[in-house]
């Protein structure tokens, strides 16, 4: 067992030197001779008194204790009491009971934690921090450097715990033991980690069926996203690694979902919301198309029901662009005609239009109200 040292210049209390001093060590605690040395290890058991030299210098070694150490010369005793005896660590990494830590013991104070490669992370037994390449039993991170805290709560009970910090990413991971069993691994999830507590995560020309954990994205381009849909969010839940939900909605508002089940995406379903099923504004995506159909009043109006949906009688109507009326035979009877709402006739469910200034309608003849423009719309206000 390494020793400590004590050592000190034999004095007088006026500060005068005690050359030869006679030395006796003891325990503090019994009273007892203790075992003293000449070297740090090693050597045999010095005979006691010892003796201090010409100048009044002692200096011994003995084993972790606390010692009572008497001098004695020619001008009286001089008596050192309850003096501490402790050994140092011989490395950042001794755990050996009454050694001083130094500087950077188990990573603490220091620039540089021991490090180890390939290590078992279940057979860490000290309280510390370390630096761990490849180690086995590790986190499940696509990196392979970590700066391990081992934290055990008992020596024998198999109880403790362990928090790694990948140096590569900016991963943290905990883990648990009790009786003796090492817990998963499990990730600290931060702000903006799987799109939570910050912005979404972008993913840039991403095929839809590979597997992604649960969480929050924006997707960029990619393959197998829904038939028509455009750049958007989607939100993923997982079950099991093969059972999961994907939520699709793109910047035009419109939204879809779809399963998978046993490994296998099932077709995307469009879901109606209330943006994709507007019954309070009429539009089309081209020139010529049918936006109602009606009947004619008179020899130059025709009228127009559309099917709306709101709490009250809509008041009045705003026009994009313009319409044309055509006859059951597609024959234009009126070009950028004049629209009017028919408030007596309207209600929450029922919007009637009057289009007037038209020629060669009879009553009661088909009448098509259709678009003269991509952009030709009829909103409800």
């Amino acid at each position: 067992m390494a020793r400590g040292v004590w050592q000190n210049n034999i004095q007088t209390g006026t500060g005068d030197i005690v050359p030869g001093a006679s030395i006796d060590v003891v325990n503090e605690a019994t009273g007892l001779e203790i075992d003293v040395y000449a070297a740090r290890t090693g050597g045999s058991v010095l005979s006691q008194p010892l003796y201090a030299d010409a100048n009044g210098y002692i200096k011994f070694y003995v084993e972790p204790s606390r010692i009572r150490v008497t001098a004695t010369g020619v001008a009286g005793s001089q008596t050192f009491r309850d003096q501490l005896i402790m050994v140092p660590q011989e490395s950042s990494t001794d755990a050996t009971a009454d050694r001083v830590m130094t500087v950077g013991a188990f990573g603490l104070g220091g620039t540089d934690a021991p490090s180890s490669t390939g290590a078992d992370l279940n057979n860490l037994t000290v309280f510390g921090w370390s630096y761990q390449v490849s180690p086995t039993n590790g986190p499940p991170s696509i990196g392979t450097i970590f700066t391990v805290m081992n934290m055990p709560s008992t020596a024998s009970g198999g109880r403790g715990s362990q928090i790694a910090q990948t140096n590569t990413i900016d991963e943290w991971w905990v883990r648990s033991q009790s009786g003796g069993a090492w817990s998963d691994w499990k990730e600290i999830l931060k702000a903006g980690d799987y799109g939570l507590g910050g912005t979404v995560i972008v993913r840039s020309g991403l095929d839809m069926n590979d597997e992604l954990p649960t969480g929050h994205y924006f997707a960029s381009g990619g393959t197998n996203r829904p038939v028509g849909a455009i750049n958007g969010w989607f939100t993923v839940e997982k079950l099991t690694s093969t059972d999961a939900r994907q939520r699709y909605t793109d910047a035009n508002s419109r939204v879809w979902e779809r399963v998978q089940t046993s490994g296998v995406w099932q077709p995307w379903v469009e879901v109606y919301t209330e943006e994709s099923l507007n019954t309070n504004v009429f539009g089309v995506t081209a020139s010529n198309m049918s936006v109602a159909t009606g009947f004619g009043i008179s020899s130059t109006t025709c009228r127009f029901y559309l099917p709306i949906n709101r709490t009250s009688p809509p008041v009045s109507i705003t026009l994009t662009s313009t319409f044309a009326v055509r006859d059951a035979a597609q024959v234009l009877v009126g070009s950028s005609v004049s629209i009017a709402i028919q408030s007596a006739l309207t209600s929450e469910r029922l919007l009637v239009l009057d289009v007037s200034g038209l020629s060669g309608v009879t009553v009661g003849m088909p009448a098509d109200l259709r678009s003269e423009s991509v952009s030709s719309e009829i909103e409800v206000n």
